[in-house]
């Protein structure tokens, strides 16, 4: 495996037009997006691999739509085999074909209870707060293994069972409000793709159904309002503070078991995001385990590539867990360990590319993190290198990095108060 910047050089050695490169649309629904190709009829390897790239990120990034290149046949026809069985974005082709979008369950009219609940659903944990008369009630947070499960019901029951203990006594149609978040390609109520649920089915005959957190919720609390975000999407939004984000455009990244990802800005306000799919450092030998992409995002800003780059340098898990290993770094970096600061500021270096990539399809003014990986002293780290990398890579002004800081809250609740305060903040 290789989390390096040889990586990061191949990556954007072709995100600018240069002598002997012609200008392409690659384009999702409605998305326009500017290639550069060979003004020849041949792909080289590294052309595939470039095209593969950008059109899955675009992908990822719109949603579920028909892929095209204008002005390049002979990259279309590459292009649109590789969504063809034994290709390589046939995942992409079979998961969203394989969706059967039925119409949405219709929305239930919110009742007259006076507590609203919200759920971030974690890949290694489960965190809900509840709030009653606009104060808060109660919080919770559980420990799971979503990634044991091998049957829709498994994980439908483990959240049931969550949301009753989160409400404690009070009755379903006292809950007037239930939000959730989590990593994944969201729209409107429905999750399409998350490595949540892995592919899994609701039976032998039965296809995944994007519509299941929203049936779950409206069998059990007949009287509540649904609604489903986004991890980054969640964090993107204006927060507590009251000082809205006005003109800056906001990419915001939720690093934790897995890579969430959200955007913000007047003229986009929100939208289908998920950017832990997007293949991210090509060559690297790093596979997603459901995608089989080489380096994708999810790989690299989360907890599996952040022990990678630790046991990289000198961290050894001896017997530990994964969880263990992480506190430890985090012990260090408070007690100013050199060994630690090393990692994070690895972590650093690369964010500041992979920001500058995502550019290619967003205007970014800051960026925002939270998630279980990080604090504030860790994204303090990551500072510096991250603005170090960014700008040998560009010329453009480096988006400002800050870490989410809900005030008064425990940085394991800040996605669950995120979503409570967006609800609070429009209703």
């Amino acid at each position: 495996m290789k989390i390096s910047m040889e990586n990061v050089e191949s990556l954007h050695s072709r995100l600018e037009q240069r002598p002997g490169l012609t200008e392409v649309e690659l384009s999702v629904n409605e998305r326009r997006h500017k290639i550069y190709l060979p003004d020849h009829g041949d792909l080289s390897e590294e052309d595939q691999s470039y095209i593969l790239q950008q059109a899955s990120s675009l992908r990822w990034i719109e949603g579920p739509g028909d892929v095209t290149i204008k002005g390049h046949d002979v990259a279309n026809e590459f292009l649109q085999s590789q969504y063809l069985t034994g290709g390589k974005l046939a995942f992409e082709h079979d998961l969203y074909s394989s969706l059967v979008i039925s119409p949405s369950p219709e929305d239930v009219e919110s009742g007259d209870g006076v507590c609203s609940l919200f759920m971030d659903i974690g890949g290694s944990s489960l965190k809900g707060v509840l709030f009653s008369n606009g104060q808060l009630s109660r919080q919770l947070s559980m420990s799971w293994a979503p990634f044991r499960f091998s049957e829709m019901h498994e994980l439908i029951t483990h959240l049931e069972n969550f949301l009753s203990e989160l409400r404690a006594e009070r009755k379903p149609e006292a809950i007037s409000h239930i939000g959730i978040s989590c990593a994944g390609l969201c729209r409107d109520g429905a999750l399409l793709a998350s490595t949540l649920t892995q592919g899994m089915k609701f039976s032998d005959e039965s296809p995944y159904d994007p519509w299941f957190l929203k049936r779950m919720i409206q069998r059990d609390f007949t009287k509540s309002n649904f609604r489903l975000l986004n991890d980054g999407a969640v964090t993107a939004l204006p927060h507590r503070d009251k000082a809205p984000f006005g003109k800056r455009r906001v990419l915001s990244l939720v690093m934790g078991s897995n890579l969430g990802g959200g955007y913000y800005s007047e003229e986009h306000p929100g939208g289908v995001h998920e950017f832990g799919f997007i293949p991210f450092l090509l060559n690297s030998g790093i596979k997603d385990e459901w995608s089989g992409y080489d380096g994708t995002a999810s790989e690299v800003f989360s907890k599996k590539g952040l022990l990678w780059i630790a046991l990289e340098n000198g961290y050894v898990l001896d017997g530990r867990s994964e969880r263990e290993l992480i506190d430890q770094l985090h012990t260090d970096l408070r007690h100013g360990l050199t060994k630690a600061r090393i990692v994070f500021q690895k972590l650093g270096g690369l964010l500041g590319p992979f920001v500058v990539y995502l550019q290619r399809f967003y205007e970014i003014d800051e960026v925002l993190l939270s998630g279980g990986i990080l604090t504030t002293a860790v994204v303090d780290e990551m500072r510096e290198p991250y603005q170090s990398a960014y700008s040998e890579l560009s010329t453009a002004s480096v988006p400002s990095l800050r870490m989410l800081v809900v005030p008064g809250v425990l940085p394991e609740y800040n996605q669950a108060w995120s979503l409570a305060l967006n609800y609070f903040a429009t209703n």
